[in-house]
């Protein structure tokens, strides 16, 4: 009898062990998984604003760029640096197309 005493209180203590580490580990698990989404979402904070600033440096870059390709501003970068002088409408530009190399060939192939 006290040996069937015995065996139930130790499976009453098992029992109650293994209920209490279920609880532990579900509370464990909650808090873990909050602090998960905490961190996601201070993140997710966080690269919202490193993108707003990223943005920001393309726009600024994109205006520096637009100033510095106007012709007028390459004129004087090359007067400056090169002794450039600009072409006087007076002058005349003459462009020459030359032929492509399969043309070429394909004249030399019909002679």
């Amino acid at each position: 009898m006290e040996s069937n005493r015995l065996l139930e209180d130790l499976e009453y203590i098992a029992k109650a062990f293994f209920a209490a580490f279920l609880l532990s580990g579900s509370i464990f698990f909650v808090v873990w998984r909050n602090r998960e989404v905490s961190q996601i979402r201070y993140d997710i904070i966080k690269l919202k604003k490193q993108k707003r600033t990223l943005y920001l440096e393309v726009e600024r870059l994109r205006l520096q760029v637009a100033k510095f390709s106007t012709v007028d501003r390459i004129e004087k970068l090359f007067r400056e640096k090169y002794g450039y002088l600009p072409v006087r409408i007076s002058e005349n530009i003459v462009r020459v197309k030359l032929p492509s190399m399969e043309m070429e060939n394909e004249r030399k192939n019909k002679k």
